[in-house]
């Protein structure tokens, strides 16, 4: 009983370090980055797919997790993706977009 304990520690500890990235549905922040394209009125049938990644600082010998960017693909997007920047607690602090896709009210990266 022991040996499976420290066996399920250790691969706990190993799925722990792999890098933060999900369907939208499958993390925790989704109802934020959900909120924040319905109040960019951007139509659900219109969202292809929505992938949250972790966003990482390194410091010294590590990294620590700082906040999550949604990776929003629209179909009235053919080259670039709306981006939803999130703090480590899911709150929303910006927006931008890449490549040539424009949505009304948020720059573009520069």
């Amino acid at each position: 009983m022991k040996r499976l304990l420290t066996a399920a520690a250790v691969l706990g500890a190993g799925f722990l370090s792999l890098p933060v990235s999900a369907e939208t549905d499958d993390h925790p922040c989704s109802v934020i980055a959900k909120q924040r394209l319905a109040e960019l009125g951007i139509d659900t049938g219109d969202v292809k797919n929505i992938r949250v990644d972790g966003r990482f600082q390194s410091r010294g010998q590590g990294s620590r997790l700082v906040g999550f960017d949604a990776w929003v693909a629209l179909g009235s997007c053919s080259q670039g993706q709306l981006v939803i920047v999130m703090s480590a607690r899911c709150r929303q602090m910006t927006e931008f977009t890449t490549g040539s896709c424009k949505v009304p009210g948020v720059e573009g990266q520069c």
